[in-house]
């Protein structure tokens, strides 16, 4: 026999609550884009950025092993500057970093480059301005001394021979003003 309090209000009061707790449940576990996309909504964000596919060129004779925030760590084996190497989709820019464009690298040397432990020496945030469109792509340049310079571009350089020349031509170039071997 069921007590006199489960019964009447009480009761479906419970079963209110299950029924909310099963639709949440669904809701976060079995549709995340769709509750991702309600709470930016709620919060006032726009959508998550496009990736961007990155084209970087490396106008040193050491290898370069680099980290653009947020998440993308890569090398650039030396003297790479033709424009062939790219990385489609590589960069996804965080809402928060609202154009600065954060980039972290080393310059090294040796068959393990790559794989050397230790810290970046360098350090530069640009301030780019927003992509153009969703067909522009981020090309990066790496130069000795701890300089770099980047741009979005919807027509990125591309060597039939050899590399790419190292003169920044054409509007928009972000650059950094390195002191010698600090991060920054």
């Amino acid at each position: 026999m069921q007590s006199r309090i489960l019964r009447g209000p009480l009761r479906r009061a419970l079963r209110g609550a299950v029924v909310i707790a099963a639709l949440t449940a669904a809701v976060l576990f079995g549709f995340p884009g769709q509750t991702r996309h309600f709470m930016q909504m709620l919060s006032g964000q726009d959508g998550s950025p496009d990736p961007v596919t990155i084209y970087p060129y490396n106008f040193t004779s050491k290898g370069i092993d680099y980290l653009v925030s947020p998440g993308l760590i890569a090398y650039l084996p030396p003297d790479a500057a033709t424009g062939k190497l790219v990385l489609r989709q590589g960069y996804v820019p965080a809402p928060s970093d609202k154009g600065r464009l954060p980039v972290r690298w080393r310059y090294v040397t040796g068959a393990n480059a790559p794989h050397e432990s230790g810290t970046y020496t360098y350090g530069a945030t640009l301030d780019l301005p927003a992509a153009p469109s969703k067909a522009a792509v981020l090309t990066l340049r790496f130069y000795p001394g701890g300089r770099i310079a980047a741009r979005y571009t919807t027509h990125p350089e591309v060597a039939e021979h050899g590399n790419v020349d190292p003169a920044l031509t054409g509007p928009d170039w972000k650059t950094n003003t390195p002191a010698a071997g600090q991060l920054r």
